[in-house]
């Protein structure tokens, strides 16, 4: 996903306002750093394959590899919360983008385990930034009953770019080797950043007063986030609710070890699922946004699970790997529907409070994840493949019931104006 800044505009169009991400500085220069990391990605499938088949690392040591890089990542993700707010979502991301283009550079000189570990903890890491802040921003600029639509955009125009960028990874890495690939990334991010903040320096800030404000906010204190979410039921219903489902469909991060020994997969190959997965966002981004607009973020965020339990479920039911891409497919469009956990758990809060509450909503996601790492690993060896894919089922179900129960701010506010 590729973060577009949206203009402030007073027009109610939401057409409009997605004409807008096309115009401005800063926008080129977004623009611009999209388009060139998206030549080259290295997607989660192709990542996961190089700590498991290349470096041939175990599932049990790799699992917890995970785990540690996860966990890392949970403090990073509640900071970009306040950081949005305090400095500003475009300075923020490029900070990211420096050092995740450092990361690249260690992954292709140290194979040691511990320092290795350490860089893909800051790898993992760079990547929530976005998901943070991107649904921030567009609340910000967008009313409410539009912001579907316009996330929905956003995430086409960065997956499309991104479809072609997959592939082209994995042939550098089987033609030329994972050392060169990593280079090559380093590279191209680096200076795309360097493009992004030249823009954003020349492009000043063009924030009213009010919003001066609001990014000067004090940073909360533990004491008091702890409040914030406790007070803050159904956030909390939802933000177990993605943390159980992280934690239960932990074999999404061994599925190309599967493929590597069933199918004997290539790196190519396996960087065709992440080409799947770019591609899945790019058609279906927009679609399902409206959908959102329409039925609500938490019933698409429920179909989303649902379709991520039982597409992981029948994995072990491929025969060939095109047919296991088929079922990759299915939990793409999945994660999709998935994604709107965020403006689920941020509709809960008041819209002054959402920058906060996607920072919880993607820290607790972390949670999950960083504990899948080792106790998947470790289920993977002991339970096998099969056991491990069947496990998303009753993962989706608990976490699908857990968001039956969150009710939405408008929900709220009507049932208090009803009593």
């Amino acid at each position: 996903m590729k973060l577009f800044n949206l203009n402030s505009s007073k027009s109610s169009n939401g057409i409009t306002r997605t004409h807008y991400l096309l115009h401005g500085k800063l926008i080129t220069g977004l623009a611009a750093y999209g388009i060139i990391t998206s030549l080259v990605v290295v997607g989660t499938s192709l990542l996961n394959y190089y700590v498991l088949a290349v470096l041939l690392i175990p599932p049990v040591v790799a699992g917890t590899l995970f785990g540690i890089g996860s966990a890392l990542a949970v403090p990073v993700t509640f900071f970009v919360g306040y950081a949005g707010i305090r400095f500003g979502a475009p300075k923020v991301i490029v900070a990211t983008i420096i050092i995740s283009s450092i990361s690249y550079v260690g992954f292709a000189l140290i194979h040691f385990m511990p320092f290795f570990g350490i860089l893909y903890a800051i790898a993992i890491s760079t990547d929530y930034v976005p998901q943070v802040l991107i649904p921030v921003i567009i609340l910000q600029h967008v009313e409410e009953e539009n912001a579907g639509k316009t996330l929905g955009t956003v995430n086409s125009v960065g997956a499309g770019l991104a479809i072609a960028g997959a592939s082209v990874a994995g042939w550098i890495a089987h033609l030329f080797g994972f050392s060169t690939l990593f280079f090559v990334v380093a590279g191209i991010t680096l200076t795309s950043a360097l493009m992004l903040g030249l823009t954003i320096g020349s492009s000043g800030n063009r924030s009213g007063h009010g919003d001066r404000v609001k990014i000067q906010r004090p940073v909360i204190k533990l004491r008091e986030l702890l409040l914030f979410i406790l007070k803050n039921k159904y956030l909390l219903l939802a933000s177990f609710a993605v943390m159980i489902l992280a934690t239960g469909l932990f074999a999404d991060k061994f599925y190309t070890l599967y493929a590597f020994e069933r199918f004997d997969a290539a790196s190519y190959q396996i960087a065709f699922f992440d080409s799947i997965y770019f591609a899945v966002w790019f058609v279906a981004s927009a679609p399902v946004g409206f959908i959102s607009d329409k039925i609500g973020p938490k019933r698409v965020t429920m179909l989303g699970y649902g379709l991520m339990g039982v597409s992981l479920f029948l994995f072990p039911f491929a025969g060939t790997i095109f047919l296991l891409y088929g079922f990759y497919t299915i939990f793409s469009l999945g994660n999709v529907l998935g994604y709107y956990i965020i403006f689920t758990g941020i509709r809960t809060v008041d819209k002054e409070n959402a920058s906060l509450a996607s920072g919880i909503i993607n820290g607790f996601t972390t949670v999950g994840v960083a504990i899948s790492g080792p106790v998947g690993g470790f289920l993977w060896t002991y339970i096998g493949a099969r056991n491990s894919f069947e496990m998303a089922i009753p993962t989706s179900i608990v976490a699908i019931f857990l968001l039956l129960s969150v009710k939405l701010k408008k929900e709220v506010n009507v049932s208090n104006e009803k009593q």
